[in-house]
């Protein structure tokens, strides 16, 4: 998924604590974001916020496969 805002990809990262999570900082874009997870995907994930950070940030667990995550990421195309 690309991030409307910035154009850059989203990329899934690591916490110190071993879990995958991704910031998401247009809320349009995680709104959608999350239908797709849900939906489509059924994957279950967390929110955390973070000061200085507008934005969304899901968290997936540490039994979360980054690569498998990042494969369906990259999937969803949200064409405002």
């Amino acid at each position: 998924m690309i991030d409307s805002t910035t154009g850059k990809k989203l990329v899934v990262q690591i916490s110190e604590d071993g879990e995958p999570y991704l910031e998401v900082p247009d809320w349009n874009d995680a709104d959608f974001l999350e239908d797709e997870l849900g939906d489509t995907y059924d994957i279950i994930y967390n929110y955390i916020n973070r000061e200085g950070f507008e934005g969304t940030i899901y968290v997936f667990g540490s039994v979360a496969d980054p690569v498998k995550l990042q494969e369906i990421i990259d999937k969803v195309n949200f064409d405002v």
